[in-house]
């Protein structure tokens, strides 16, 4: 059963419940958690141990959370606390900006636990569905759910309200305050910028003076560079100077294979002057080498660029025009120093349901306010069109090539280890064994459907044909069920193998955008491998989740030092 916003639904009493939270999070720096927090009749949170967080997992037998929040246990019954209802509350508390604008299908799914005779659990069965598309980008926490008690009968309800305070401010509500452990640190003062949203101007007044914005104060995070959205601008000048060169490069999740980067250089009309200022593989140097186009990414050394040229864009392409970035679920691009690797920003674009055959990404222009020198930012676009580079074309006065596929990426100069190809059972023929009792139930049951209808009205041809349908449709499951399971080995084969060429550290988002795994996918295949003791989760200084599989590197190098 499917819940909608604000419906409710009776739990059984004395009922074990099972509650399993997954989302997707579009950037490495976005880390949510769901908290829950136990209420007395009066809704109030004054009691010991009120809140659920990694610090105090549990509320006795009662409630008890895992897996950074990702799943609880409710045992339905008397609490040994004054707790008449619990709040299931999800919040990124390591965020920079606090909000949840990353994070996106939300879904939540509630099982019973059967259990066995000794009381431990059993089996599951999945009783209720909540999903959640996307978080409005300004919340800052958000309450999923709700277990109550309403005259002696426990309830569930869909919530779905969502707070732009922070959880510090919302647990103030109910009388509470967050554990000190979970409480930001006092820290010195950080490096500040101050970005523009800068409104939509046409390009024969882009170098004129801007009419005031309004400008919010973020930091300069030096591991991961300014987190900017689409509209957003940033200035290079005075805050980067020290950063002469520029290196663009782009990921997606999935990871596809035919993108293809390319940048075009735009006069102050908006316009390319000849085809030599679009760069892509075939015309991989602009001017003085101000722009050159390598595997992988672009270099812009933007003190080299004549004074003719106003701006850059930054274009991801797919390669073929029937090709749409809507199989990724996200594009990420991102800007850092070509010399040390220090990170710029990066910016991020859900791609899920947009036609788009290329995307300008990012666009890097000159700006002069009065009399002073012109300097350069750097404004986040994220402008998709479906009919790709030849509308782009149309628009800047040019004639667009057509790109083919690129070069399989090569991430490191050190040849890898050959990776291990996982095969599926395979008969005598050389057929897969699913493929080929799919084939054989196909047949049965084409047999039976035949002598079904040949027999007429003959009892013995009908019991014949149903005695050869029976095992032919099972053979087709038995097929199907295999197929799948060879299938999800096959993704975890690929994903073990990405592990092993990352040196046994990785994260969900880089494995993804090396993939055709979605981003949900890999992470269920990372948790199953840490569950079967495979490795630990970590949880870096700047807040990112990292896999670590310390015990397989072990037992790799013992197997290889064994087969010397």
């Amino acid at each position: 059963m499917e819940l909608v916003a604000g419906q409710s639904v009776s739990l059984a009493a004395e009922q074990s419940v099972l509650i399993d939270i997954g989302w997707r999070s579009a950037s490495d720096n976005s880390h949510p958690e769901v908290f829950a927090l136990a209420l007395d009749d009066q809704k109030k949170a004054d009691f010991t141990g009120s809140f659920i967080y990694a610090g105090q997992p549990a509320l006795g037998r009662w409630l008890q959370r895992e897996s950074l929040g990702k799943r609880f246990t409710l045992q339905l019954g008397e609490p040994s606390v004054p707790a008449e209802r619990v709040k299931f509350m999800l919040a990124d508390l390591k965020a920079s900006n606090s909000t949840l604008r990353q994070v996106s299908h939300i879904q939540i799914r509630v099982h019973v636990l059967l259990l066995d005779s000794s009381g431990q659990p059993e089996s599951k069965s999945t009783m209720l569905r909540m999903n959640i598309t996307a978080c409005d980008p300004a919340t800052a926490a958000l309450a999923l759910f709700e277990v109550y008690r309403h005259k002696g009968q426990w309830k569930l309800r869909f919530l779905l309200k969502s707070w732009r305070e922070s959880l510090v401010q919302v647990m103030g509500r109910y009388d509470s305050v967050l554990p000190d452990d979970l409480l930001p640190e006092p820290q010195s003062e950080p490096v500040r910028i101050e970005p523009v949203v800068a409104p939509k101007a046409s390009s024969a007044t882009r170098d004129q003076p801007e009419p005031p914005a309004q400008r919010r104060e973020i930091e300069i995070d030096l591991q991961n560079g300014v987190e900017l959205v689409s509209g957003q601008t940033l200035p290079i000048t005075g805050h980067f100077d020290h950063i002469k060169s520029l290196c663009w490069q782009v990921r997606t999740v999935p990871g596809l294979d035919d993108m293809e980067l390319t940048a075009m250089a735009l006069n102050r009309e908006g316009k390319v002057n000849n085809i030599k200022d679009f760069i892509y593989q075939a015309n991989p140097k602009f001017r003085q080498e101000a722009i050159v186009y390598e595997p992988n990414q672009i270099r812009l050394t933007l003190d080299a660029l004549p004074e003719d040229i106003q701006r850059l864009q930054l274009i991801a392409v797919r390669a073929g025009s029937g090709k749409r970035f809507s199989s990724a679920d996200f594009v990420d691009a991102r800007l850092t120093s070509a010399s040390t690797a220090q990170p710029v920003c990066h910016f991020t674009l859900e791609t899920r349901q947009r036609n788009y055959n290329c995307v300008v990404m990012l666009e890097i222009y000159r700006y002069q306010r009065n009399h002073t020198d012109p300097e350069w930012r750097i404004k986040a676009l994220g402008q998709g069109y479906s009919d790709g580079l030849s509308r782009l074309g149309e628009l800047h006065g040019f004639t667009a090539p057509r790109l083919s596929a690129p070069k399989p990426k090569s991430e490191n100069p050190v040849r890898p280890e050959p990776r291990q190809q996982v095969s599926p059972a395979v008969s005598e023929t050389g057929m897969p064994e699913s493929r080929k009792m799919q084939l054989i139930g196909g047949g049965g049951v084409a047999a039976g459907a035949v002598t079904l209808l040949a027999a007429g009205s003959s009892v013995a041809g009908m019991i014949a044909g149903a005695l050869l349908l029976a095992p032919s449709g099972w053979a087709i499951w038995k097929g199907v069920k295999q197929q799948q399971s060879e299938h999800y080995e096959a993704n975890e084969r690929m994903v073990l193998n990405q592990i092993r060429r990352r040196d046994y550290r990785v994260t969900a988002f880089e494995l993804a955008s090396d993939s055709p795994l979605t981003l949900d996918q890999v992470t269920d295949i990372l948790e199953t491998f840490i569950r079967k003791g495979g490795g630990t989760v970590e949880v870096t200084e700047s807040g990112s989740t990292v896999y670590v599989f310390d015990a397989m590197k072990t037992q790799d190098e013992s197997t290889r030092h064994s087969n010397w």
